[in-house]
């Protein structure tokens, strides 16, 4: 039976990382509160088919991680002269607010960790995806509250429940907007799978995965 894996990282070891596993039915099968990069990378079965992860995964082309040095020295400059990625780029048009990884980026710590997860996945052998939960909640539900509301993530977690198995339910536990948004990130991976998400961006710069419009699910 395939697995589909998620984080939703945090800047700090020192501070917990969601991280979510599904099985093929869909079900919730693990979901836990990670601390340290090892902790998250041992949370995953290597028989995973992939691993979404809820962090630029790469950087504008002509910008490298010297760049993300709390007072970089480098000269590195994008090549081209707008915003971020292709990616953002795309997920702008298509409707989406986005976050431009850039080298006066205010939250370096995040983009750091982000881009340190992806390699040591793949050193570990693992496959990892760029997601976008924020899109998955638009394309697969609309507008919802706010995920920082307990509203939002009631609602949020109730409507998770019609497409997931074994997501408990509000009432008895009322997830984290970051647990849910590792679960939303899993079921990215479980759709991509199935050929029922859409690439943002320019291959060779990075892409992001997102569930494709119009999906009738459920």
């Amino acid at each position: 039976m395939s697995l589909y894996g998620a984080i939703d990282p945090t800047a700090s070891e020192k501070r917990w990382s969601a991280c979510a596993l599904l099985n093929e039915e869909p079900s919730l099968q693990d979901l836990s509160r990670c601390y340290g990069d090892k902790e998250i990378i041992d949370f995953f079965p290597k028989t995973v088919w992939a691993v979404g992860l809820d962090a630029p995964c790469s950087l504008p082309l002509g910008l490298n991680t010297c760049c993300l040095q709390d007072n970089p020295t480098c000269t590195c400059q994008p090549l081209h002269p707008w915003k971020g990625r292709a990616c953002e780029r795309d997920l702008v048009k298509a409707g989406f607010r986005v976050f431009y990884p850039s080298r006066n980026i205010f939250c370096k710590g995040w983009l750091r960790r982000g881009l340190r997860l992806k390699k040591k996945l793949e050193e570990a052998g693992f496959t990892v995806l760029e997601i976008y939960p924020h899109a998955a909640r638009k394309r697969l539900f609309g507008s919802f509250p706010p995920k920082s509301t307990r509203q939002g993530r009631r609602s949020l977690q109730n409507s998770l429940r019609h497409l997931i198995n074994a997501i408990p339910s509000p009432t008895n536990q009322l997830l984290s907007h970051h647990e849910l948004d590792a679960i939303f990130g899993a079921y990215t991976v479980y759709l991509h799978r199935r050929g029922l998400t859409e690439d943002m961006g320019d291959p060779e710069e990075g892409v992001v995965v997102i569930p494709r419009g119009g999906l009738k699910l459920g």
